[in-house]
């Protein structure tokens, strides 16, 4: 009697959860709509699980009034997208996105949102007092104007 040996060859693909398409800095008028896009893939067996969700400086966001979040699927994972109606001045700072399916988490680099039309003033100490305007902000980098100096 001959014997006969099965192997099964089994193609399970597990890809993990990428941010594909990160979230671009923004600056924007105030009062005017900040609108962030990123873009996820994942396995596609857990496809059907992905879930992405925005953070504001390390805080989640969720739909109000003011916050719109959405996600779309697409045969290899999602694109999320965040609206800000409205920006003011607590609307600056980073944004980032998570995209997770269950099994794993990926998080997008920050973005920066900055809102332009702010009046932002700040007053510096010392042998003379002076008062500053912000004319510029670039990531990481704080341009004043020195708009009053006068001894103390």
């Amino acid at each position: 009697m001959a014997q006969f040996r099965r192997t099964v060859v089994s193609s399970v693909r597990s890809d993990k959860t990428q941010i594909a398409v990160q979230p671009r800095t923004l600056s924007v008028d105030k009062l005017h709509d900040a609108k962030f896009n990123c873009t996820s893939t994942t396995d596609v067996e857990e496809i059907h699980l992905l879930q992405i969700t925005w953070s504001h400086d390390g805080r989640p966001i969720s739909n109000d009034s003011r916050h719109h979040v959405t996600q779309t699927m697409t045969s290899q994972g999602g694109i999320g997208r965040l609206r800000i109606y409205g920006v003011g001045g607590a609307d600056n700072g980073q944004y980032a996105c998570m995209a997770s399916n269950g099994l794993d988490t990926a998080v997008s680099q920050p973005a920066d949102l900055l809102v332009k039309g702010l009046n932002h003033t700040h007053t510096f100490n010392g042998p003379l007092s002076r008062t500053a305007r912000v004319s510029r902000y670039q990531k990481g980098k704080t341009n004043l104007d020195f708009t009053e100096a006068k001894r103390q």
